[in-house]
This record gives structure tokens, C-alpha cells and sequence, in this order.
């Protein structure tokens, strides 16, 4: 390589690094637009004060928005949700820029609102049907975005709880994957009680389904092998449906 073809090669570099250079510097002036900070503010206030969310348990992404210059001199920016949006993940809002009391103008606002809470996640793998114990759980900070719901946050409401499925260590635990625990379950035996005025009558019976209090469940004596419809009374009676 001659030396007029290294001055053209340096000089190409030379022009590609500043070229990425001012790429560079351009996004972090983007990010740390003054404007954005507030937009972003004001969307994290909205979604608080619509959910009843605390401040540090929110953040707000802001995808492609462009404050305009006319609106740069504005003394107060209202954010206002949709009605129909609870705010939480994906929600377009819109800002009002306003300057002494007249309104600049407005402009739509794509975000995203991610939740965080201080909810429940496995420890170990809980099988279905298996009881939920507090060695089981623990509570961490993690985002609960779309399972606002749905996440369980108070260990004294879990634990005792039974799985109606398996539950994999590290996944937060869901109120929908929880049931109280049958008064009786299959394949308990249990007693079936009648009474009839001065009479009262008892037999051994199998519970065929689980059962909680007041409902009707089958069950079969161990000599006959007949199912019969019973009504639970306790974690050991039933009696026979009327």
C-alpha cells in the first residue's frame, strides 16, 4: 500500500469513528433529555395514583416518543390514561404540554409500565396435590408486570394451601395454582352416619372423591362396593344425601 492510499485508509477510519462518535453521543443526549425524564415521571404518576402502586415498585420504558421544540417551554405536563387501560405492561397515554395556564398542545406517549412487588417464589419443586409449607416459599423483589393479580405475596395465605398442579422451583406462585385442602380425600376412610329419631346408624365407608364441607361426594362401603351420594359433615363424617 502506497502512502496517498494509507492517507485515504486513515483518513476513511478517521471519519467512521467520529461518525460513530456522534451516534453515540447523540443517544446519550437522547437519554438524557430533561423533557423525557418528566414525560417518563409524569406516566409513573399516572399508573401510581390509577393503581394505588407505590413509586419504587414502578418503572416506565418510553418507546419512540419525540417531544417537539414548541412544547419545550411548557410549565406543566399532565399525563391522562385511557379508561378502559388498567396501565399496567404495554399502555399508549397522552401528554398535555402547557405554559401559564394555555394548553401547547399534546402528543401520544407509548410505554411501558413494569410492576414489582415483594412476592412469593418456590423454593422446591411442589408436586400436585402436595401441601404448601413455608419452607417451600420465600419472598423476593421481582417483577410481577403480568401477574398483577394473580401473585401471591403473604406467606400465612399459602402455606396450608394445596397444589393443583406442579409448581417448579423459582416461579412465583400463583393464587390461581392453589385450593384449600379437602376435608376428606379419595380414598379416606371415613364414616357414614345416619340418624332418624331415637335411631342413629354408622358404617364404615370410602371416600371415591375428595370432598370439603357441605358437598356432596360419592363414596363405597368396603363390603358392598355400591356408590352412594353422601354430604361431607367433617374431615371424618358424612351422612347420606336426603
Amino acid at each position: 500500500m502506497n502512502s496517498r492510499s494509507r492517507h485515504q485508509h486513515f483518513t476513511l477510519t478517521a471519519v467512521i469513528v467520529c461518525l460513530l462518535c456522534l451516534g453515540i453521543a447523540a443517544v446519550a443526549g437522547a437519554d438524557a433529555d430533561p423533557w423525557m425524564d418528566r414525560v417518563r415521571q409524569a406516566v409513573e404518576d399516572a399508573a401510581c395514583a390509577r393503581n394505588g402502586f407505590a413509586h419504587n415498585r414502578v418503572e416506565v420504558e418510553l418507546h419512540r416518543v419525540r417531544i417537539p421544540d414548541e412544547f419545550r417551554h411548557a410549565t406543566d405536563i399532565t399525563v391522562k390514561l385511557p379508561d378502559y387501560d388498567d396501565a399496567i405492561g404495554p399502555v399508549t397515554a397522552r401528554a398535555y404540554f402547557r405554559s401559564k395556564g394555555k394548553t401547547l398542545g399534546s402528543i401520544a406517549v407509548p410505554a411501558h409500565v413494569k410492576v414489582f412487588a415483594d412476592a412469593l417464589v418456590t423454593t422446591h419443586r411442589i408436586g400436585r396435590h402436595d401441601v404448601v409449607t413455608t419452607r417451600d416459599i420465600e419472598s423476593k423483589i421481582i417483577e410481577v408486570t403480568k401477574m398483577v393479580k394473580w401473585a401471591m405475596t403473604d406467606a400465612d395465605s399459602v402455606t396450608g394451601q394445596r397444589a393443583k398442579r406442579t409448581i417448579n422451583p423459582g416461579q412465583l406462585v400463583d393464587r390461581r395454582w392453589l385450593e384449600e385442602v379437602p376435608l376428606i380425600q379419595r380414598g379416606d376412610h371415613v364414616v357414614m352416619e345416619y340418624s332418624s329419631g331415637t335411631v342413629r346408624v354408622t358404617a364404615n365407608v370410602i371416600a371415591m372423591e375428595d370432598g370439603y364441607r357441605d358437598e356432596e361426594i360419592m363414596v363405597k362401603s368396603s363390603q358392598a362396593k355400591r356408590l352412594m351420594p353422601v354430604i361431607v359433615v367433617n374431615e371424618n363424617t358424612v351422612t347420606p344425601t336426603r
